[in-house]
């Protein structure tokens, strides 16, 4: 899925009608621009069909492009600019129909902040202490909530806490530590919470885990779990949080 917005095909309406109300005398370069202008908007949109119907247009600026900057279009030359129009505009009907633009849904939570910068819900600073795939997770746990996928959503945030836990669980525990592929969440937090002497975790933090774990990950492993998007979101917060805590006590100690 691309990401676009009404507003592109509003820019290439515009540059049709400009290019329709040309009159005789207008320098052969601004012409020539604006013709450039709507094939590269066509060629963004990747309007394939309606590309391919506007390449006599494009050949009429590319030869407009090679006359003198101060040198006026002419009456024939801009008739035969609005035919080419003509049939770009029975193309561009048709090929629109096949498009379809999804409008995202208001959430409780800020959609931009979701699509673009879901590092701001854990802060700057903690997104780059985080390892590349709970990285991943996290973003696409965020756009699932944008794209009403709350089940989805509630997965991949529980698999980026559980990779951030890992990293909590390394720093804490040097020794003794239980292999890679046994690791789970539970067994984490009870080999964390069971810890005596030296660097010691949170035990706010430890409850926190808990909390989510016996409130959300557990059940959601069940193959009818399932969350509405408000759950969703709940989750999501209560999982960045979970997060930027754990990063914080790493720091703190």
């Amino acid at each position: 899925m691309e990401e676009t917005t009404p507003h592109d095909f509003i820019v290439i309406g515009m540059l049709i009608a400009f290019l329709a109300e040309m009159k005789a005398g207008l320098p052969a370069s601004k012409a020539s621009k604006w013709v450039s202008n709507l094939t590269e908007a066509l060629s963004d949109e990747a309007l394939v069909v309606t590309m391919g119907v506007a390449d006599n247009l494009t050949k009429l600026g590319e030869e407009l492009d090679e006359r003198d900057d101060d040198e006026g279009i002419t009456s024939e030359e801009i008739e035969k600019i609005r035919k080419e129009l003509g049939h770009i505009n029975i193309s561009l009907a048709s090929e629109s129909r096949t498009l379809m633009l999804f409008k995202a849904t208001e959430r409780q939570l800020n959609i931009e902040q979701l699509f673009k910068k879901p590092e701001q819900f854990v802060s700057a600073e903690i997104w780059e202490e985080m390892p590349e795939i709970a990285k991943y997770d996290l973003e696409q746990s965020a756009k699932a909530i944008v794209y009403g996928l709350p089940t989805a959503s509630a997965l991949q945030i529980l698999r980026a806490t559980e990779g951030v836990l890992n990293t909590y669980y390394e720093y804490f525990i040097r020794q003794k530590r239980i292999k890679e592929d046994k690791r789970t969440w539970g067994n984490m937090t009870k080999v964390l919470r069971e810890k005596k002497g030296g660097r010691r975790p949170s035990s706010a933090v430890i409850l926190h885990l808990d909390d989510i774990r016996n409130n959300y990950r557990n059940p959601t492993a069940h193959p009818h779990g399932k969350y509405d998007i408000d759950e969703a979101q709940t989750l999501f917060i209560m999982c960045c949080e979970a997060i930027r805590r754990m990063t914080t006590d790493k720091a703190a100690k």
